[in-house]
């Protein structure tokens, strides 16, 4: 512990001299390091300050003119997590110059708890996001960001209260178009919530659409009549409509992807996009004879209507009930494929290749996978299935160009 101590020292002290006065953060980090008792934080937290202290000198010396990293400190919020990821074994980087759109990401502050959100990761927002990337090796020229329920307004009418989401991502777009920053165009595309089925929705709707990244919205049924004038209007727009099932009693309820097929043949020119492969599909619904042909014909059905394509991921997280946030160090690549990919498989053969899209869901995922291991998982799954460069050019970026009309300026 003393020689812990020592190095947390010299790297608090280096911290300070590079990046002023921060000693209420740093003293909450390694106050919760210790107290907590978490495996291995002190050294933990001596190396992200280091790194961070290393960081600062970096962009002090950067020319003015050039692009700046976005600086991230190790939020004291998140140190257990950031422990735990520190554990992994870091695997070579597989194919680190293919261009990846990351099509679903979220940014929050659950430092005030969320009745919801029971996620390790309390604090995430674009400079967390960079970090991760950046020392992932992964090449991520760009993402979408798809609605959390946060940072929604604190006042006005109730409907454009979710309004502030897309206009916080609108700012955190401008950020990255500004050229200051290096690193990928977060929240190219935002997708939104509204309650489409709210009288004023063509206004909400409006309001949002002054935001040049909107692109659409996830939202919730029931499908009655008010939600499918909803969603005429957004048709009408040519808004795309993100879905993810909720459980029901705390399981995958697999009626939805047939409701959700009905849907998309009703709309067909409104683009459908199915999240997280459609629910909690994972090791209840394996072992679950009945729930797992149910899940494997509805993801047929709505492969069935060409208007609506389907993201890769989301069913790494702990609701999913594979348990990696329980292992004492992170899941490899190799294990990770060996449990998800026959979920993967069925989608991909299904949709095929142009119609799906790879999804981080960080970091909702970031409780139970690194970012490197993760998108190192997606392409050996690519490889497993043999699909050509013009299919992995899809899966990990063009679908979602022209998905959700991403373009460059």
């Amino acid at each position: 512990m003393e020689e812990g101590d020592s190095e947390a020292k010299k790297a608090t002290q280096a911290y300070l001299a590079a990046q002023g006065d921060v000693e209420g953060q740093l003293s909450s980090a390694l106050s919760k390091a210790v107290h907590e008792a978490a495996p291995n934080c002190l050294a933990r937290v001596a190396e992200l300050l280091a790194q961070s202290a290393a960081a600062g000198a970096a962009a002090d010396a950067a020319p003015a003119s050039g692009p700046l990293p976005m600086l991230r400190c190790a939020h004291p919020a998140n140190a257990e997590v950031d422990a735990w990821l520190a554990k992994e074994v870091a695997e070579p980087v597989i194919e680190p110059e293919l261009p990846i759109i990351d099509s679903h990401h979220h940014f929050w502050d659950h430092r005030v708890p969320q009745p919801w959100a029971m996620f390790r990761t309390k604090v995430y927002d674009a400079a967390e996001f960079a970090h991760d990337i950046a020392t992932s090796g992964h090449n991520v020229v760009g993402t979408v960001y798809v609605q959390a329920g946060t940072y929604h307004l604190a006042s006005g009418p109730a409907e454009f209260r979710p309004c502030g989401e897309v206009e916080y991502c609108q700012g955190v777009a401008a950020q990255c178009e500004s050229g200051v920053y290096a690193g990928p165009r977060f929240c190219w595309g935002v997708q939104g919530y509204a309650d489409i089925r709210h009288e004023n929705a063509a206004a909400v709707l409006q309001r949002m659409a002054q935001c040049r990244s909107f692109r659409g919205v996830r939202t919730m049924g029931p499908y009655d009549d008010a939600f499918k004038r909803g969603l005429a209007l957004m048709a009408d727009r040519g808004l795309v409509l993100d879905r993810w099932h909720m459980p029901k009693n705390g399981a995958a309820d697999m009626s939805e992807l047939p409701r959700l097929a009905a849907l998309a043949r009703e709309f067909p020119t409104l683009t459908v996009v199915l999240n997280h492969l459609g629910g909690l599909v994972g090791p209840a619904v394996a072992n679950d004879p009945e729930a797992l042909a149910q899940w494997r014909a509805g993801i047929e059905e709505l492969a069935g209507c060409p208007n609506a394509v389907c993201k890769l991921g989301g069913i790494q997280m702990a609701a999913n009930g594979l348990d990696l946030e329980k292992r004492e160090t992170p899941v490899g690549s190799d294990e990770l494929l060996e449990l998800t990919s026959p979920w993967y498989e069925h989608a991909v053969r299904t949709f095929g290749a142009a119609r799906c899209l790879f999804e981080s869901n960080y970091p909702v995922e970031r409780d139970c996978v690194s970012y490197r291991t993760l998108l190192n998982m997606f392409k050996k799954l690519a490889a497993k299935l043999a699909l050509s460069d013009a299919e992995k050019a899809d899966l990990f970026c063009g679908t979602a160009k022209r998905v959700y009309g991403l373009r460059d300026p």
